[in-house]
């Protein structure tokens, strides 16, 4: 039974005055509760809701809990109180189990401040507990871009979106990301986004508006002959364009001029700006944008220097943020052109200073570890590098150049705190939520206004005023005016001043106007509204019969529990529920929890429950059907209430969780003893060659069983068996003896038993007569041969000659008649043969088992006399050993 269940909480309430902030020790703690935030990010917009999942375990079940939730601004944990609170709410939520997570999202909690903590703590119905929880963040203002129709940029590494890599081939990508001078977009990438202008590297005489380049200083021409400074960018960009009004610029550079070439006077390296933004202010330039330098002393580059060199490059910055300053104020007030300059140093001192309000945790080492200027493919890159400012020695990560990006918006941007797309200076309605649709002043547009009497229809309490007619605030005209407000016009208010937020009756008058019964008790004071006329009464209106003395509703006369608590519902005879016990199991209804316990149930616990309406184990099945009251939690049961290690479905004494065969009765380890027995039942002969066997199977407790015979391949099979013996057949024409085995199994057990048929040899196939008699006479011819040669070597005369021809006549005639003889023999032998194989098939025939087979020995033998004689080829002489003499005998 599951009971996994993941509650999703996004609820928000503003918190009372006297909530300003979250206690800071648990008066009445419960338990061992706990709980953590977690962002997803850290930088949000001022637009879009505050999200973090709160995480909270050690929650007691089936208690009710509140989380308190605080924004405090500041970027320092210790000033955390109420004076930098800025917005807070309250999540309820129930426990259902003992951890849960929380969704938070929750717009506008932010002020003008950029650092915020969130703080979280936990209430619950017993008292505070011990969460108490503190993260960082931070919220830059969301800001209206401005409607550039082009962007140009000038300067060095820090903007270079490509320049130096298509020149030179550097820096290495990857480490690098397609060109910049970090592991992804820099400063001018999310402008471009934010704004809506492509950033496409241009140098030279080619197009593109970002001239930027890697290693250049602020001066002209080129340094070291390959790297085009500032000046050469504007030159070489100025002999083929100009600017409108519409279009912006961008110059950030001096840092190479500090860190890499010396310069030690840092006015000189403001004049050289200035002397390219008059050069483009010639070009038609109207609006600029300057960055200052960051603290430069802090790069992971200047870590070996020494303090003093150090404080001079520090103050070398400071000097030239100064006079980057007093020359953006002079160009301004000489030319007219609109100037920003971005607050570079300050905001890198927030992110070094306070980096975990935008997810940095590492402020003083660079990312990629290196030797050189800049990192090479082969370098080691932290895994975390989006929690480091820089990448390299010098150069800031994506992360560091999104902050840039973010400080930029807010400078040359039209604030607009809530994203509605109108500036707060217009905006009438500053905190509108996302999605909806806003007017010229910020302010949702209003829906129809059917009747056209410049009241929207959702306000408009008159919404059919006949056309022309003036109406007031909420629409409606002089025939329709209510003057008290009480939802009764004038023309049938009986009561025509009736105060504001007393609810009236048909005719305008509410109970504060009318009494009723003329007691001189008005309706809303009158505890009794009905005394009759003459009757003395006290001051709540009631008669000596009408008093109620513990104020439940129920006069005392029909009062059955006179002393009922206050506030307390009562039924028609006056008691509550802490006095009535409906179901009549000593537990009275305010404490009961089951109200309806059937009558008679003796075993009811202290919250009123009965076996059959409680669940002590949790397993879906109540007390009162529960055959297993114990079961673990989160175990799986039948319809008993039992899971596997509590039942035992065959009753052998084994559980089901640890019986091998569950389903049946047995005594091994759950399981019945199988027994087989594989047997002969008739040997095979030669004609037929086929065996009949018995297969005796047995389950100690009488389970139903399969079997199989089976050499190699399957023979035969039998399925759903009881104990007994069932027979089979195996023909084997090819072989004198084989393997066979027999098995018997019941839901993946088995047992086995094997056996060896032989079968009676193969006999090879009769020759035919013509070939002994071919050797007969291939013999003969050898020995005339042997004769001729001897009759030449002897000599032999007629006689001699005459009588050896007559003895190997003699002799052929002999070996004839044996041949006749000893054929006729295997004829009458192959006839009986062939009538035992015509018996042992008809006995045989069903391969089925036999519970009880026949004896052979009653079955009636075929008649050997009636069987065919067989047809023999005359030409065919028996084949085997023979006891016919050898020809040398003869003669010998």
């Amino acid at each position: 039974m599951g009971r996994r269940v993941v509650l999703i909480v996004v609820a928000t309430l503003l918190a009372l005055s006297w909530s300003a902030t979250i206690p800071a020790h648990a008066s009445d703690s419960r338990g061992n509760e706990g709980g953590s935030i977690l962002f997803e990010k850290k930088i949000f917009s001022s637009s879009e809701p505050l999200e973090a999942t709160i995480g909270l375990w050690g929650l007691s079940m089936g208690r009710y809990y509140d989380l308190h939730w605080t924004v405090h601004a500041t970027n320092i944990s210790a000033d955390i109180g109420p004076s930098t609170m800025v917005s807070s709410g309250i999540m309820p939520f129930f426990a259902n189990q003992s951890a849960l997570q929380l969704e938070l999202s929750e717009y506008h909690v932010a002020n003008e401040s950029m650092m915020y903590f969130l703080e979280i703590g936990l209430n619950s119905s017993a008292g505070w507990t011990n969460v108490s929880a503190i993260e960082p963040f931070s919220v830059f203002r969301s800001s209206i871009a401005p409607q550039y129709s082009d962007f140009f940029v000038f300067g060095d590494s820090l903007s270079d979106s490509g320049n130096t890599y298509g020149a030179f081939g550097t820096p290495e990508s990857p480490p690098y990301w397609q060109g910049r001078y970090s592991n992804g977009k820099n400063w001018v990438d999310f402008t471009a986004d934010w704004v809506g202008f492509s950033n496409n590297a241009g140098r030279g005489s080619s197009s593109g508006n970002n001239r930027a380049f890697g290693g250049a200083a602020t001066g002209n021409g080129m340094q070291f002959f390959v790297i085009e400074n500032i000046g050469k960018q504007v030159d070489d960009w100025g002999q083929n364009n100009n600017l409108v009004g519409s279009e912006a610029v961008a110059i950030w550079g001096g840092g190479n001029d500090l860190i890499n070439y010396g310069v030690t006077n840092a006015q000189s390296l403001v004049d050289n700006i200035e002397e390219h933004a008059e050069q483009l202010i010639a070009a038609g330039g109207q609006e600029f944008i300057f960055f200052e330098l960051p603290p430069l002393e802090k790069t992971p580059g200047e870590s070996g220097s020494s303090e003093e060199d150090k404080q001079a490059l520090g103050q070398r910055v400071v000097d030239f943020n100064s006079g980057m300053a007093n020359m953006v104020a002079n160009l301004n007030a000489t030319y007219g052109v609109t100037t920003h300059l971005i607050p570079v140093w300050n905001g890198f001192e927030m992110l070094y200073w306070s980096g975990e309000h935008f997810g940095i945790t590492n402020v003083t080492h660079s990312a990629c570890e290196h030797d050189g200027a800049t990192c090479d493919s082969n370098d080691p890159i932290a895994p975390n590098v989006e929690e480091y400012i820089f990448f390299d020695n010098l150069h800031p990560t994506e992360t560091t150049h999104n902050a840039v990006g973010l400080f930029v918006s807010q400078v040359i941007g039209i604030p607009d705190y809530d994203g509605d797309g109108v500036g707060d200076n217009l905006d009438d309605c500053p905190y509108t939520l996302p999605g909806i649709l806003v007017d010229s002043d910020g302010c949702e547009i209003p829906p129809p206004d059917t009747d056209e009497d410049g009241v929207i229809d959702d306000e408009d309490e008159c919404p059919n005023t006949d056309e022309g007619l003036p109406v007031n605030d909420v629409g409606c005209a002089t025939n329709q005016i209510d003057s008290d407000e009480d939802g009764v016009h004038d023309d049938i208010d009986q009561c025509p001043n009736t105060q504001p937020g007393w609810s009236v009756n048909s005719v305008g008058c509410s109970n504060w106007e009318v009494d009723s019964d003329e007691d001189g008790i008005v309706n809303a004071e009158d505890d009794c509204a009905e005394t009759e006329l003459g009757e003395d009464i006290d001051g709540d209106g009631c008669a000596d019969n009408q008093k109620d003395t513990d104020d439940d509703g129920v006069t005392d006369n029909l009062d059955a529990c006179p002393s009922t608590p206050r506030e307390e519902l009562v039924n028609g005879v006056g008691c509550s529920g802490s006095q009535l016990d409906d179901d009549s199991d000593t537990i009275v209804n305010s404490q009961d929890a089951c109200p309806g316990t059937p009558l008679g149930e003796t075993d009811v616990d202290s919250q009123g429950c009965g076996p059959s309406q409680r669940d002590t184990d949790e397993d879906s099945v109540n007390d009162d059907l529960d055959l297993c009251p114990d079961t673990d939690w989160l175990a799986e049961v039948d319809f008993d209430g039992c899971a596997e290690n509590q039942r035992d479905t065959d009753q052998d004494g084994r559980k089901d969780s640890v019986d091998g065969c569950p389903f049946i009765w047995g005594s091994l380890n759950g399981c019945p003893v199988l027994e087989i027995e594989l047997d002969l039942v008739e040997v095979p002969d030669s004609i037929a060659r086929t065996a009949n066997l018995s297969i005796t199977i047995a389950c100690e407790s009488g389970c139903d069983m399969n079997w199989t015979l089976s050499d190699s391949t399957l023979i035969a099979e039998g399925f759903q068996l009881q104990n007994g013996t069932y027979y089979t057949t195996y023909t084997n024409v090819e072989d004198e003896s084989k393997e066979l085995t027999a098995r018997v199994s019941i839901d993946g057990m088995w047992k086995e038993a094997p056996i060896t048929v032989y079968f009676p040899p193969i006999e090879d196939e009769i020759e035919p007569v013509e070939d002994s008699q071919n050797e007969a006479d291939s013999s003969d011819s050898e020995q005339q041969d042997s004769s001729g040669e001897q009759n030449a070597g002897l000599g032999l005369d007629s006689d001699s000659i005459a009588m050896i021809a007559l003895l190997l006549l003699l002799n052929i005639a002999v070996i004839a008649a044996i041949i006749v003889v000893r054929s006729r023999s295997r004829q009458t032998q192959d006839h009986r043969q062939r009538a035992m194989a015509a018996f042992e098939r008809d006995l045989f025939a069903e391969s089925g088992p036999m519970a009880n087979p026949p004896p052979t020995e009653s079955m009636d033998l075929p008649d050997m006399q009636a069987a065919p004689e067989p047809v023999m080829d005359e030409s065919v002489e028996p084949q085997g050993d023979s006891n016919l003499p050898n020809i040398g005998d003869l003669l010998g």
